[in-house]
């Protein structure tokens, strides 16, 4: 924790969920939630663990309640997907970030799904909403494992933006995703999660 939370502050929470394995011969990834005040784009807090995606979601929800009810935006992709059926279903915990999609070939429909989907596409517009919070220095850091990430995060020579051999990247994945909402702010606290898939 580098800050208390303020009352009347709006806090967002990134959250990288990872498989929580320890695997003595190999460099696993870690769960990593950041903690972003809404209006300063000030890291106030970071968690970095080793955790079931399950118990993930648990230490979401104590830090989301800890920052005056933060929203969350968990990434959906792989054991992201465990983290935000806990959230929902175990915990009722429904200030998360929602995406909205519109399917063009069927007249404009539109669907909602919980989370940030990482794909292709998203992945650039994601750091590049990064990286420009930063080089305008609009967004600060504290962390020193999450500077020491951002040093590391390069583009491979296949154009992919991932951390360095032997570098990890789930602080900085956690960072953009709690920048990402106040920056994109199109979250509406009042919708509420209708059982559709995740």
């Amino acid at each position: 924790i580098f800050r208390d939370p303020i009352p009347g502050h709006s806090y967002r929470i990134g959250a990288d969920a990872s498989e929580g394995m320890e695997i003595s011969e190999r460099d696993t990834d870690f769960s990593v939630a950041q903690v972003v005040d809404a209006a300063s784009l000030e890291q106030v807090a970071m968690l970095r663990t080793k955790v079931d995606p399950d118990l993930f979601a648990w230490m979401l929800v104590t830090m989301a309640q800890y920052y005056n009810e933060g929203i969350l935006c968990v990434e959906r992709n792989n054991h992201g997907l465990v983290t935000l059926r806990s959230l929902l279903d175990k915990h009722g915990w429904h200030q998360l970030y929602f995406e909205t999609r519109v399917d063009e070939r069927s007249s404009q429909k539109r669907t909602k799904r919980v989370g940030f989907l990482t794909t292709l596409k998203s992945r650039p517009l994601l750091i590049d909403t990064l990286k420009e919070s930063l080089r305008d220095e609009s967004l600060l850091v504290h962390c020193d494992q999450t500077l020491d990430e951002l040093q590391t995060f390069v583009v491979t020579a296949t154009g992919r933006l991932e951390a360095a051999s032997g570098s990890h990247d789930d602080s900085v994945m956690a960072l953009g995703l709690a920048a990402w909402i106040p920056a994109r702010s199109i979250f509406k606290p009042q919708a509420v999660y209708d059982g559709a898939p995740v």
